[in-house]
């Protein structure tokens, strides 16, 4: 059944990162699939419904980087639901994080 579908259905290309961008910078999903064409409507925003969360996920802790004034480090944190996510923690950059990293990296 599934290889009727695909050969009903001609495979599109979507340009991930414009559709991300896009998305991310505030347009809306319909808009961004209508600029697609009617056609591909359905298909594009089926897509970007499918990826958004994982985009939003990926996009809220992108500004948080290590610099000279504080230490980014990515630690596991658990959820309520008994999961767990990646969540960067920010510390300022003082000696005693900077020796703890190192002691860190070294055991």
């Amino acid at each position: 059944m599934r290889n009727k579908i695909e050969k009903r259905s001609p495979a599109i290309e979507i340009d991930e990162e414009a559709v991300k961008s896009a998305y991310l910078s505030g347009r809306r999903a319909c808009d961004i699939a209508l600029s697609y064409g009617k056609g591909r409507y359905q298909a594009v925003a089926n897509y970007i419904s499918a990826n958004r969360q994982r985009w939003l996920e990926e996009s809220r802790w992108q500004g948080l980087q290590s610099d000279e004034t504080k230490i980014v480090i990515r630690r596991r944190v658990p959820t309520d639901s008994g999961g767990g996510i990646i969540m960067p923690i920010s510390l300022p950059r003082v000696s005693m994080h900077v020796l703890a990293m190192q002691e860190a990296a070294l055991s």
